[in-house]
């Protein structure tokens, strides 16, 4: 480094470069993607006759078989009345995926029941070698149905819950499920997601399954990808080969591929070192020792085309789980590494341009740039805490880097879940208005005993009124009363500080509710407030006053000032001649209206100040008037 010292920053990129290109060229045998265990469990019960009536879970199955990297372990089973193997768990190599895309075909949809307690337990009993991520993607239907008897099948629903589960979760298994039908037992396959890490997905029908089992493989086997800009990706020197997954719909275009000299493959013209496979949906194409340089693809643009590649030289990013809760501490680790050690070289990091493209729920991109201030050395890792996912839902987190020479991507879908829903209402049951508030934890998530919820109202005018929730252990939830002073919307929040159930501690804050405070006897604006208590003769005790004699209440009408009027040559003048007074109304007869009483007092003052200013002004005319008559005359 101190070489560098002195030296303009054009030189150092210069220099950075080279080193780069000697790092590039120096690295030697090809890595691939980090190892994984991926078992899958395919519904075959009758009702998939109308869910997937073209049963397309056979190109899903087709595909997920070609895509997991060479190096895991890999099994395959279908369930109904009972689990059956499709295809043997084993290594996965080019004989195991040609066998796994063949046993496709024996997928159909003639099972009577459903007993996905029993395939759980088929799927977890074969052996892993070694120590690697293990992964259970299960795709139904249906309920858990082993018979017309409600009471077995309710049973067998519990042990699920109960037993396997548990057991799935304390063996590191990672539960992956798949709605595909709004009969399926939603609540159980979410569950299973939650509780163990993994990813929990609704299909909108079978034409949704490839690309969910391709998102799905992201977390479950992880794979070094290319940046696809548009329709183009740059293949660097230390690329082995690359695999591109792109997707099609019934109006695509027949898929092509150009090389960097220009030259055309298709599904059935392509040199020797390219394999072409083509199915219902999409298409693979994978490419040995491809050329150096900017490939084009001829397609429709897919958010879900990926290319992925082995290659000399890695990206490494640690993997996150596929569900998480609000206020879990998450981070993003990664490092670049050489013969599967990590660069550490400060040189190396400084000309890399590293970011995190985060996909939020409300499919609004934010870019967050990973500078040398993440670096960790001398370890050569970046960390980056993941503090921006604040809020549930699905996210999708991709780090893309730049190092001049080459570029590399990893996808990492991510779901956030609310270990605690809070609501509010109006309330007015035992005759005081008010605001009840209740939180309901996951109980499968958060220990209730060990944890604490403060709720903090904010009204229109923006005062906030706190209050600590007390936890009613035989309803299963937080509860707190708040009084607002006045009527209108309010925002309710929440600040939890608790404990998970695997004993991490957590501080986060579920989304806010809004709740209209609008109830017959809940407290009014304050002026509005004095007003209607005036009018009813209840907020203000007024002193007692005499009723005038006729004849005194004849001299208030006719004089309601009590001023004596007169003019400049000490005449008494009558007040101008004032509006009859209105007939009293029925709340005057029942008492005083001091506000329709002021009111008329208000007006009259008004009326006898203008006659003043009016006679005033007549009186000065006509002196006016007199007196340039009298200059005239003399």
């Amino acid at each position: 480094m101190d070489m560098l010292v002195g030296m303009d920053v054009r030189a150092i990129r210069t220099c950075c470069s080279w080193l780069i290109a000697a790092c590039l060229a120096l690295s030697v045998g090809s890595a691939i993607a980090a190892p994984s265990d991926v078992r899958l469990l395919v519904d075959v019960s009758g009702s998939m006759k109308q869910n997937d009536p073209s049963n397309l879970r056979v190109p899903a199955v087709q595909l997920l078989a070609q895509l997991i990297p060479s190096g895991s372990q890999a099994g395959f089973w279908t369930f109904g009345n009972q689990p059956y193997t499709l295809m043997a768990h084993g290594m996965v190599s080019e004989a195991w995926r040609k066998a796994a895309v063949q046993s496709a075909d024996r997928i159909t949809s003639s099972d009577q029941w459903t007993d996905i307690a029993a395939a759980l337990k088929q799927a977890a009993a074969a052996k892993t070698q070694g120590s690697i991520p293990q992964h259970i993607i299960l795709l139904s239907d249906g309920m858990v149905d082993l018979d017309q008897d409600k009471a077995r099948n309710a049973t067998s629903r519990n042990e699920i819950v109960d037993s396997i589960l548990p057991q799935l979760a304390k063996a590191g298994f990672h539960v992956h499920t798949i709605a595909l039908s709004d009969q399926a037992d939603k609540e159980l396959l979410s569950l299973l997601a939650k509780r163990t890490g993994g990813m929990f997905a609704e299909a909108r029908s079978a034409d949704d399954l490839a690309r969910i089992f391709a998102r799905i493989l992201e977390t479950a086997a992880p794979a070094e990808q290319l940046p696809l800009v548009g329709n183009t990706f740059d293949v660097d020197r230390t690329i082995q080969e690359f695999t591109l997954l792109a997707f099609r719909v019934p109006t695509s275009p027949a898929l092509t591929l150009t090389t960097p000299d220009k030259k055309t493959y298709t599904m059935s013209q392509h040199d020797p070192n390219v394999r072409w496979y083509h199915d219902q949906g999409y298409d693979i194409v994978t490419v040995r020792k491809p050329e150096e340089g900017k490939w084009s693809l001829k397609a429709d643009v897919d958010p879900q085309n990926r290319v992925t590649i082995v290659s000399d030289f890695n990206l490494n990013v640690e993997p996150l789980p596929a569900s998480a809760y609000l206020g879990e501490k998450l981070d993003l680790k990664f490092s670049f590494q050489e013969k599967g050690k990590n660069i550490v070289i400060p040189a190396f990091h400084q000309i890399m341009e590293n970011s995190l493209r985060v996909l939020f729920p409300d499919s609004q991109l934010q870019i967050y740039k990973i500078g040398t201030e993440y670096l960790q050395l001398p370890e050569g890792v970046y960390d980056k805490p993941l503090d921006m996912l604040t809020q549930p839902g699905q996210y999708e987190l991709k780090v893309v880097v730049d190092g001049k020479t080459f570029r590399r991507l990893v996808s990492m879908p991510i779901t956030i879940h609310a270990p605690l829903e809070l609501k509010g209402k109006a309330d007015t049951t035992d005759g005081n208005a008010k605001i009840v508030v209740e939180a309901r934890p996951d109980t499968d998530a958060l220990k209730p005993e060990a944890s604490q919820v403060k709720v903090i109202m904010t009204d229109k005018d923006n005062k906030q009124t706190s209050a600590n929730m007390v936890w009613m252990p035989e309803e299963k939830r937080w509860v707190a009363e708040l009084k607002p002073e006045q009527q209108g919307d309010v925002t309710i929040k929440a600040e939890v500080n608790g404990q998970l159930q695997d004993g991490k501690a957590i501080s986060f804050s579920p989304p806010p509710v809004e709740v209209n405070f609008s109830v017959e006897n809940a407290p009014k604006v304050e002026k509005a407030n004095i007003e209607t208590q005036v009018a009813s003769g209840m907020a203000i005790e007024q002193p007692m006053v005499a009723s005038p004699s006729p004849a005194a209440a004849e001299k208030e009408v006719s004089d309601p000032s009590g001023v004596k009027i007169t003019n400049e040559k000490g005449e008494e003048v009558k007040a101008p001649e004032q509006p009859p007074e209105p007939p009293a109304t029925i709340e005057e007869e029942q008492g005083t209206n001091w506000i329709l009483i002021g009111s008329i007092v208000g007006i009259n003052l008004f009326l006898i100040a203008g006659g003043i200013l009016a006679f005033r002004a007549l009186m000065k005319r006509k002196k006016a008037k007199d007196a340039a008559e009298d200059q005239q005359v003399v």
